[in-house]
C-alpha cells in the first residue's frame, strides 16, 4: 500500500505540487455492515470496535508507516517481518497486545 501511496505522490507532487503521504492502521475481528437497504452513504460503513482500533492504530502509525493489531500480527507474523512499536497501549484503550 506504501509503496503505490509513494509513487502517487509522485505525480501529485510534479502535477499540482502537494506533498501526499499516508499513515495505515490494519485490525482483524468483527465489524457491523448495513443492509443493502441503507442509504447508499451508509452502505459501505464498517463499525464496531475492530474499526475503531484500527483508526487509533492508524493514527500511532506515523507518516508512511503501518500499524498492525495484535489479531492481525499473529495472522501475518510468518509472512512479513514485523517491529514492536511502543507500550501497545491506545489512546482511550487499555493494552493492545
Amino acid at each position: 500500500m506504501q509503496a503505490v501511496l509513494t509513487r502517487y505522490a509522485g505525480e501529485v507532487s510534479e502535477a499540482y505540487g502537494v506533498e501526499l503521504a499516508g499513515r495505515v492502521g490494519v485490525n482483524t475481528g468483527l465489524v457491523v455492515l448495513l443492509p443493502d437497504e441503507a442509504p447508499p452513504e451508509k452502505r459501505f460503513n464498517a463499525l464496531g470496535d475492530t474499526v475503531n482500533t484500527a483508526a487509533r492504530l492508524q493514527s500511532e502509525a506515523g507518516t508512511g508507516g503501518v500499524v498492525v493489531g495484535p489479531a492481525t500480527a499473529r495472522q501475518i507474523e510468518t509472512v512479513f517481518e514485523l517491529e514492536g512499536n511502543g507500550s501497545g497501549r491506545l489512546q482511550g484503550q487499555g493494552r493492545t497486545g
